[in-house]
């Protein structure tokens, strides 16, 4: 897989999508074609981001709960999908809401506003204090419009994605499969290299019972157990 700082930028994507087509310099900023492909280059980040809940694209935000307040909180704008929540945890009231295992009684409902289209949030039962609420989740990137802008995600697989609309668009089918069968191999060697386990985040019997709150995790960091551990 493609080393994804190599292709940084939407400048970087125009310039690597020229080099396969044989073009010295992109288009100009002004030419149809240079808006189609930045289309092709949006479409192939939300395709990327779509197929897999890529640790890349973890992000934060602060959320302010207003107290006794029943009105839903708005979500940030690049927050795709109900199942984009990582982790959800109040500030002063300690309510981890992604703890499953923690009987608070405490839940959370996420919807989406019609109006404005995006998706906001509402505890249960409805907070009686002014508080604070970190969320961790997967976003959906913004699209690409200024040359500078960041493609976050795996900028070769993303000029994949663009050449295979390419051939779509001139009817070249055997290129447009062939094209597909590597964009297709790409991603899934992504998603292959993203599931492995960063070092020390293996899940065993001990960690599972310190999830479950049955084991008091003081105890494995008051003695000598953790230099057994290995």
């Amino acid at each position: 897989m493609a080393n994804r700082k190599l292709i940084q930028t939407l400048a970087d994507l125009h310039q690597n999508f020229s080099d396969y087509v044989g073009e010295d310099t992109p288009p100009a900023t002004t030419d149809p074609e240079y808006a189609r492909r930045t289309r092709w280059f949006n479409n192939g980040r939300e395709d990327q981001a779509g197929a897999w809940f890529f640790s890349f694209m973890v992000t934060t935000a602060t959320l302010t709960i207003t107290a006794n307040s029943t009105t839903p909180i708005p979500l940030p704008q690049d927050f795709g999908s109900p199942q984009s929540v990582r982790q959800l945890t109040t500030g002063n009231g300690g309510i981890s809401y992604t703890d499953p295992y923690e009987p608070n009684g405490n839940t959370y409902t996420i919807s989406r506003n019609f109006t404005t289209d995006v998706f906001q949030i509402t505890f249960t039962p409805t907070p009686a204090v002014n508080d604070t609420a970190t969320l961790y989740y997967y976003s959906t990137p913004t699209p690409l419009v200024n040359s500078g802008d960041l493609v976050l995600l795996d900028g070769d697989l993303v000029v994949k994605f663009a050449l295979m609309q390419y051939h779509l668009k001139n009817g070249n089918w055997t290129d447009y499969q062939a094209m597909k069968d590597i964009y297709d191999e790409a991603l899934q060697e992504l998603i292959r290299m993203d599931a492995i386990n960063p070092a020390g985040s293996t899940t065993d019997m001990n960690n599972f019972e310190i999830a479950n709150h049955a084991k008091d995790q003081r105890q494995f960091y008051q003695g000598n157990t953790r230099r057994n551990q290995g």
